[in-house]
């Protein structure tokens, strides 16, 4: 992976976590709130 200091490197970063974030929030619309219950179980019931 070749990156250029300077401003390059840093446009380039956004663009990939703005991708990530988008590909992640599509990936996990779906299951978001089975996600979010699930962290909001408390460790007992997790650990039954």
């Amino acid at each position: 992976m070749n990156i250029k200091p300077g401003s390059d490197s840093r446009e380039s970063v956004t663009v990939h976590w703005c991708s990530c974030l988008y590909c992640f929030q599509r990936a996990s619309s779906n299951n978001w709130m089975q996600y979010a219950r699930r962290m909001s179980t408390p460790a007992q019931e997790k650990n039954t």
